[in-house]
């Protein structure tokens, strides 16, 4: 008996030898796989400029030139109650203005005094609704009539003169146009039935003069004559609200077409002349956020470009609908996108702000991440693209939640694709399952 104790002393003690062999194996290759998901930190050679001025988070970001140099400049609106230019050269603040007593989500950019410099429109809580003098700084107008808080701007020209004219959706449930050079009402629309979060302006019925264009989160897409409010339409084919929408003609008949994103994960394209559906894309698995358009793959016809809250940016056909490319790389939903060439080889790319707080760059035609910027440190509320140092080439301007406005030049590369080669492979099956096999045929010799 007592040997038959020390016989099983012996076995289990070779066993454990073999089992610490085995221990060392595991971790030696599962470290040689890991050390392919190694990705650098995003460097400062990153970033052309971060300005740090606002005070609370950054709700939307803007580029326009403000001082006549030429080169572009950013204006950011933010939960501070201030908007904010700021020289797209040198990162210096232009101005900074503080009419709006509450928080600002809507920026449009256009020249509504006709003095060469671009002006800011600005949508508040409030609800407040005005203009902003772009070469100081000072109101040029404000308006007041929208009842509830101002959601979503467009500029067009319903009046067909010289100054170009401002559509506001609010959560009022209205729809409105507003006199660009004084800030006077053309026309409101009460159609809708919730909030109008949306807008936007294309020509619909070829008269020279734009129209309109609201999503609101009744379901329903309203199409209303530029000149007195009127309704062309509305399609109520989506099943959950309207979240956002763009125009382009796709199906090439000379009449600007609406896109339209949804609550129900559905992405519509709409014939422009009376509504109708033409086609439905349903890839997405969660609400669609962000939409716009560009020629992702150099063919000379628009794209669109799509961020959803399932965290994936989509690249669809815009003539059919067909899903394109899938991006996957971040981490959590879309907050915004946006397009224009990143790598200087003539074909736009995407540029988008997610809530895992990070910014991707993607390329147009491939859907492949490009660069990751991890600067920001909190979510990225907004995202557009601008020449700041005059070389040529689009930087990403960015507006977090972490109160900062960023322009940046790019970021860490993507990890490579991990290297699951026979050899290491073999190396951790052989090792975990020799010494099992072997305790096996110890213990049946007992």
């Amino acid at each position: 008996m007592r040997g038959l104790i020390v016989k099983m002393h012996k076995k289990l003690f070779a066993f454990g030898l073999i089992s610490l062999f085995t221990f060392f194996s595991i971790i030696h290759v599962a470290l040689d796989l890991s050390s392919t998901f190694y990705v650098q930190q995003t460097g400062s050679e990153d970033i052309l400029w971060i300005n740090t001025d606002p005070m609370k988070g950054i709700t939307a970001v803007a580029v326009g030139d403000f001082n006549l140099d030429g080169v572009d400049d950013a204006v950011a609106a933010s939960l501070d109650s201030n908007v904010y230019a700021i020289n797209g050269r040198t990162n210096e603040t232009l101005w900074v203005n503080t009419v709006a007593t509450s928080s600002i989500y809507s920026l449009a950019i256009e020249d509504l005094n006709l003095d060469t410099i671009d002006d800011v429109v600005v949508g508040a809580y409030g609800p407040q609704l005005f203009a902003i003098n772009g070469s100081n700084g000072n109101r040029l107008w404000s308006n007041v009539l929208p009842k509830g808080n101002i959601l979503s701007l467009a500029i067009g020209n319903f009046d067909n003169n010289e100054v170009r004219d401002v559509l506001v959706g609010s959560d009022d449930t209205d729809i409105y146009a507003m006199e660009g050079s004084h800030g006077y009402l053309l026309w409101v629309q009460m159609a809708p039935v919730n909030w109008v979060v949306s807008v936007a302006v294309a020509d619909f019925n070829n008269d020279g003069i734009d129209d309109a264009v609201a999503g609101s989160t009744d379901n329903g897409i309203y199409a209303l004559d530029g000149v007195n409010g009127y309704q062309f339409w509305q399609n109520r084919d989506a099943s959950h609200d309207i979240t956002c929408l763009t125009v382009m003609d796709f199906n090439k008949d000379g009449v600007s077409d609406v896109l339209a994103g949804s609550y129900d994960s559905g992405v519509y394209g709409i014939e422009g002349v009376n509504g109708t559906t033409i086609w439905t894309n349903k890839m997405a698995n969660d609400a669609i956020r962000a939409i716009t358009i560009g020629d992702l793959n150099g063919d000379g016809t628009n794209d669109i470009l799509v961020g959803s809250a399932d965290s994936n940016v989509y690249a669809m056909n815009s003539a059919t609908g067909e899903t394109m490319w899938v991006n996957t790389a971040p981490l959590s939903g879309i907050l915004s996108v946006t397009v224009g060439d990143l790598n200087g080889d003539g074909v736009v790319d995407a540029l988008v702000g997610s809530y895992d707080s990070n910014v991707y760059a993607i390329n147009g035609p491939t859907g492949e991440t490009m660069w990751v910027n991890t600067i920001p440190n909190d979510f990225v509320t907004s995202v557009a693209m601008g020449d700041f140092n005059n070389d040529g080439m689009n930087e990403a301007l960015v507006g977090s939640l972490d109160s900062n406005i960023y322009v940046l030049t790019g970021g860490k590369k993507p990890p490579p694709i991990p290297e699951f080669s026979f050899p290491r492979v073999a190396i951790l099956i052989f090792s975990v399952s020799l010494p099992i096999w072997v305790f096996r045929r110890r213990l049946k010799s007992l």
